[in-house]
């Protein structure tokens, strides 16, 4: 009698955890449904000495990227969401290097990370590009891949 409760008690807990985990796991997907702007894309920021991102959104909304090229930093990181309907925000964290004060020891390189927040609406253009505008300051474009 004691197995049988046993094994009844482990079925229990099994189906227990199949229901608790089946909405996390549709909802991580996104109830289905590919988000529109899924893909991956360049991100070209500056004019002169511009900065070269590649960002992937994925079939969730999830937005992620690394820095690919640059000339003042020495790394970067995109993480965030877009919705469906467009509506989206990311931060964009970049780290650089602190040149030396002159009136500190020499101690070697010093570096630090900036973070900066995005939010906004973005669309797809005729290209399939991504156009962004934010809620402040110029809008950016991510060229499609």
């Amino acid at each position: 009698m004691t197995s049988r409760m046993l094994r009844g008690c482990m079925k229990a807990v099994a189906l227990a955890a199949v229901a608790a985990l089946a909405p996390v796991s549709s909802a991580q997907a996104g109830g289905g449904e590919k988000s529109p702007f899924a893909g991956t894309y360049d991100w070209k920021v500056g004019t002169v000495y511009s900065d070269s991102w590649a960002v992937t959104i994925s079939d969730g909304g999830q937005i992620t990227g690394s820095l690919v090229s640059t000339f003042t930093y020495t790394k970067g990181s995109i993480s965030g969401r877009v919705s469906a309907d467009g509506s989206y925000s990311f931060t964009v964290s970049v780290t650089f290097r602190v040149f030396d004060d002159p009136d500190r020891p020499r101690h070697g390189p010093e570096f630090r990370t900036a973070h900066y927040k995005f939010a906004g609406n973005m669309a797809p253009d005729a290209e399939g590009n991504i156009v962004g505008t934010p809620d402040t300051g110029e809008s950016f474009v991510w060229l499609r891949n």
